[in-house]
């Protein structure tokens, strides 16, 4: 195999590579990226048996071939060198040249053979989503699924599309975030992704300006990103049904400035904490909405305007639900919809429904 090719676009794949490789550890073929050489680019490639990540980089390809080499220990060379082409070469079976300016590097790398194979997937094109749209759904869902461990299915996001409509729902047992969009494409389709695979997908969307394409198999999912393709394994399990969750009617709505509501939230944690979280008290009347909050070191008490509708209430809340759900919503104005002190109350933007937030009170 011998190649030359541009430092910045060899390093750039590497590090997408490096996305789902685990670097901890002796080098085994699971802590190394994969280079084939082929034509006039590099694929460039790492994963394990869950989650798969290849990406096309152009160069110029002398001899064909592919090896697989540490891929912390490659990523930083690169990094290190002269902003110049480099060349690399296989001199021996166990041996590959990196040759840059007047630098000269000599490692070792390991067949092919015992990396993971990229699953096949017939590229039969079920959804096709714009990266700025996907791009929002992953943060304004991905921040509530359950990181305890002990339910897995809720480690994932559900992807849920039935006709033109795409829901994207994240459920940890106290809360729940709904992303909406109206896509082209028709068709059903229910599917629980990993929570780490959409975070890479998203991350990926910010390189790559490309409209993401999505294709299904029964037990896996395949993004393709311009020329980045990320396959995953799927979550089994029963996910909840998410839509008996909203309340029908509502015995308060109340709109407020969300960077208000914000700052106020934020100052309160600072006092507010009660074991592993913060909880802060909304005491909501007909144009004031109180926030306070106290503990052993002190109390804190802000007040802003707001517009209310319906019976006053007082409802006490864990400020950092309440504060990743607002910081997911683009409006500058959202609403506050309560049925009592005890239900479950929901958060949207004032002027666009395209998600909901849904979070428990604390109970007082």
């Amino acid at each position: 195999m011998r190649f030359r090719i541009n430092k910045d676009e060899f390093f750039q794949g590497i590090q997408e590579a490096q996305r789902v490789i685990y670097l901890k550890g002796g080098f085994t073929t699971l802590q190394g990226v994969l280079i084939k050489a082929k034509k006039d680019y590099l694929l460039i490639a790492g994963g394990d048996k869950n989650l798969y990540l290849e990406t096309e980089v152009k160069a110029e390809v002398y001899e064909e071939g592919s090896i697989v080499v540490e891929s912390k220990l490659l990523g930083d060379i690169i990094r290190k060198l002269p902003n110049a082409p480099i060349e690399v070469s296989t001199v021996s079976d166990r041996n590959i040249k990196i040759i840059c300016d007047k630098n000269i590097i000599n490692l070792v790398y390991q067949d092919e053979d015992s990396f993971p194979k990229m699953p096949e997937i017939k590229e039969d094109i079920k959804v096709s989503i714009p990266q700025k749209v996907m791009k929002r759904m992953i943060k304004g869902t991905t921040f509530a699924t359950d990181q305890s461990g002990l339910r897995p299915i809720y480690s994932g996001v559900l992807f849920h599309l039935k006709d033109t409509r795409l829901n994207m729902v994240a459920l940890d047992g106290i809360r729940a975030a709904i992303c909406y969009y109206l896509n082209g494409s028709s068709g059903t389709v229910s599917a629980v992704i990993p929570g780490r695979t959409l975070n890479e997908v998203a991350k990926i969307s910010e390189i790559e300006n490309h409209d993401i394409k999505i294709t299904f198999t029964s037990n896996q999912i395949l993004f393709t990103i311009g020329k980045t393709k990320v396959i995953s394994t799927l979550l089994d399990g029963e996910f909840g049904k998410y839509e008996t969750f909203i309340p029908n009617e509502y015995t308060l709505k109340v709109t407020v400035n969300k960077q208000s509501l914000i700052d106020n939230l934020e100052r309160a944690s600072i006092i507010g904490r009660e074991g592993s979280f913060s909880a802060v008290l909304l005491d909501i009347l007909e144009d004031k909405m109180h926030i306070t909050s106290n503990s052993q070191i002190g109390d804190i008490k802000g007040e802003i305007d707001v517009l209310a509708q319906g019976l006053p209430m007082r409802i006490k809340v864990n400020s950092k639900f309440l504060l990743e759900a607002l910081n997911a919503i683009e409006d500058e104005e959202i609403m506050l919809k309560f049925t009592s002190s005890l239900s479950v109350f929901v958060i949207t933007g004032k002027s666009n429904d395209n998600s909901t937030y849904l979070i428990s009170p604390v109970r007082m």
